[in-house]
């Protein structure tokens, strides 16, 4: 009869509602977890970038200490040689580089101010090894 046709084709209906019903929670859990994956993931991401600054870092901090040693055991032409160096990893303005520069030449400079380059000490001529004692204490 109608009436059974039409309850039969409800309870298909219900079911097929409740399948999909059951698909979707489903659907909706996984999307959840991927999300939380990704979140993980992307720090994780973030992280090994970090430590990878980390690392690159650290080797240029030991070729800077390297380099900066050098420079202060040196004398003469050597010491010029280094200067483009010490520039480059220091990323020095031309005002510092003037100083080094001077300071090289023996003359005691102060720092260079913001607006120019340096100025000669009222110690000029004294060659700026003096100082390291006064850093290191040797």
């Amino acid at each position: 009869s109608r009436q059974q046709l039409g309850n039969a084709q409800l309870k298909l209906a219900e079911r097929k509602i409740q399948h999909l019903t059951e698909l979707l929670h489903e659907s909706e859990a996984s999307g959840v977890r991927l999300s939380d994956q990704t979140k993980l993931l992307k720090e994780e991401i973030r992280r090994l970038e970090r430590n990878q600054e980390r690392e690159k870092s650290v080797s240029n901090m030991e070729y800077l200490k390297n380099v900066v040693l050098k420079f202060l055991h040196s004398q003469g032409s050597e010491q010029a040689n280094l200067v483009p160096v010490v520039t480059k990893l220091l990323h020095l303005s031309p005002q510092e580089v003037a100083y080094v520069k001077e300071t090289l030449k023996g003359n005691l400079v102060e720092l260079p101010s913001a607006e120019g380059g340096p100025v000669l000490s009222p110690t000029a001529g004294k060659s700026w090894q003096s100082y390291v004692h006064r850093w290191t204490g040797y």
